[in-house]
């Protein structure tokens, strides 16, 4: 219970006690309430009368209500009966409330314990919420597997600003189990949050024989993970701890709140979900301190809460064979977006198959949902100038398919929603990514072992930074080093960032070399950073249109 509360027993929803808390200023304002369960009223003393028999004959209680009815009640009333699950204000449901929720995507096989911390947004103001944790990951078949055994969670939140920490319970007890291959639930958390707050979610899971987690930390933004042996239980306590490795995280699958404003799911590969490490210049956390990574969650982060269970290599095909926990999360979820299809297309898949493998996947989505699609750019594209321009590219396999894909999309087809053409933002010509804002210059120097680069024809501005650098010659072996520009030290000279944002050195002194900065992908099927900023700042994924 957080501090400060006064708790007055008002009702019964069964046998619980629906205990309402009368100290907020606005406890008594009176505001209509739909019961979602037969709920019998109490007259504790001293408690006002209830608006909704206000100039009537004087109640008799206990008096109880049949699920279904509309009443006028305090607001402290009505926020109980909310925490206790028993009934909504009219016009809400429970939905995606906050950003940077993840499903995941990892297995960390023995590592049995992990302290988590992780940020989020509230798109709405809530006076509570609900958590979802998934103990369950994508395998290398691309199917939802649990890790083979249950988690113990213990969580928490921690308000950064008051360093309040509100204790998260699960069937009223401190301690939960998420079921191998499932998910958990937690109570109503008590816990008013205004519109735009950020609110940490602090968990410890211990797991045999290990655990499940995402590669989003969000350094920039407090994120940790204090994995291993040695990690303790510090949902107790606010603050950052120990971070053992500045990506792995577990997270929160969804951040669920009572509102009338529309939650999105989103599925999709690598490109949405935006924590591929493997390749340097891709977007993902740490560019920002917004937490938000990829190509639509930088998009609908500012506007709405989302889920984001999209998978770095997921297909399309996969996706309709193995679901179910995903689609479980969808019901919460008002609007829907689909942007799988790229993997497929590399693997030679055509665009008639993939509509199949759409279609299965809508079917098992709710009826009521809105589902857009987002269009593909390009994949599997090469270039002999490291992106600097179309000139030096070539298409990618079985790219046709991918047009015709896209054609489908913008339709749209009968049944979606509509569709958010985000390829059209960063292709250009057809078929080709484009190179608005990639330049090279002929001398660039860095030092093996440091992470400042140089380059007087370079001149350097703010706006440079998150920019994506290609160094040839200053990775390992003489090879291709890329980074990304984290700090601008003056026009000739720039810090430079791995994936995980901290420090980017190169292996390789090198002076003279021709570099191309501002590519709008390092590999030819990702984007970079600065690239899905575009994608946002475009509008492509119209915010009027996230609404129920």
């Amino acid at each position: 219970m957080p501090e400060g509360m006064r708790l007055l027993q008002v009702g019964l929803l069964g046998a619980t006690p629906v205990l309402a808390d009368v100290r907020p200023f606005d406890a008594a304002v009176p505001v209509q309430f739909v019961l979602s369960a037969d709920y019998t009223m109490l007259a504790p003393p001293g408690y006002p009368a209830r608006p909704t028999f206000t100039g009537g004959a004087v109640p008799q209680y206990p008096r109880t209500i049949s699920s279904g009815t509309t009443l006028t009640l305090l607001k402290c009333e009505a926020e109980a009966l909310l925490a206790a699950g028993g009934g909504v204000y009219p016009g809400t449901s429970l939905v995606p409330i906050a950003t940077h929720s993840q499903t995941p995507s990892n297995f960390g096989n023995g590592v049995t314990k992990a302290m988590n911390r992780t940020g989020h947004f509230f798109r709405d103001a809530v006076s509570g919420f609900k958590v979802v944790f998934a103990n369950w990951y994508m395998n290398g078949s691309l199917a939802e597997t649990g890790p083979g055994g249950d988690a113990t969670i213990t969580a928490s939140v921690e308000d950064p600003v008051t360093r309040e920490i509100t204790r998260i319970t699960f069937g009223g007890a401190n301690s939960g189990v998420i079921p191998n291959g499932g998910m958990l639930v937690s109570d109503f958390v008590r816990k008013p949050v205004d519109y735009g707050a950020k609110m940490y979610i602090r968990s410890f899971v211990q797991i045999s024989p290990g655990f499940v987690y995402s590669n989003k930390q969000d350094v920039r933004g407090g994120d940790c993970c204090w994995w291993g042996a040695a990690s303790t239980d510090l949902t107790g306590v606010a603050g950052a701890f120990t971070n053992t490795d500045n990506l792995a995280v577990f997270m929160p699958a969804a951040v669920l709140g009572y509102s009338t404003k529309a939650g999105v799911i989103l599925f999709g590969d690598s490109r949405v979900h935006g924590g591929l490490v493997s390749i340097t210049g891709v977007d993902r956390p740490g560019f920002d301190q917004s937490g938000d990574t990829g190509q639509i969650e930088r998009a609908i982060g500012p506007y709405v809460g989302y889920i984001n269970a999209a998978h770095p290599g997921d297909t399309a095909q996969a996706f309709a064979a193995s679901n179910t926990n995903r689609i479980a999360l969808a019901q919460y979820a008002p609007i829907s977006i689909m942007a799988h299809g790229v993997n497929d297309i590399l693997t030679g898949r055509t665009s008639a198959q993939i509509q199949a493998d759409y279609a299965t996947v809508k079917a098992l989505l709710p009826v009521s949902q809105k589902v857009f699609h987002a269009t593909i750019p390009p994949g599997g594209t090469t270039s002999n100038n490291n992106f600097l321009n179309a000139v030096g590219q070539t298409i990618g396999t079985n790219d046709a398919q991918r047009l015709l894909l896209n054609t489908w999309k913008n339709g749209p087809p009968a049944g979606y929603a509509g569709s958010f053409d985000v390829a059209s933002v960063i292709e250009s010509p057809a078929s080709k990514w484009d190179s608005v804002m990639a330049r090279q210059v002929t001398d660039g120097a860095i030092t093996a072992g440091t992470n400042i680069f140089s380059s007087v024809a370079a001149n350097f501005t703010p706006d440079d930074v998150g920019l994506c650098i290609a160094i040839p010659g200053a990775g390992n072996a003489g090879g291709l080093f890329r980074a990304v520009i984290g700090q601008v030290d003056k026009p000739s000279q720039v810090t430079l960032l791995n994936a995980n944002g901290t420090a980017s050195n190169a292996a390789t002194t090198v002076s003279g070399a021709t570099c191309v900065i501002g590519a709008t992908t390092p590999d030819g099927t990702h984007e970079t950073f600065r690239a899905n900023v575009r994608i946002a700042k475009s509008k492509v994924i119209n915010p009027a249109l996230l609404v129920r």
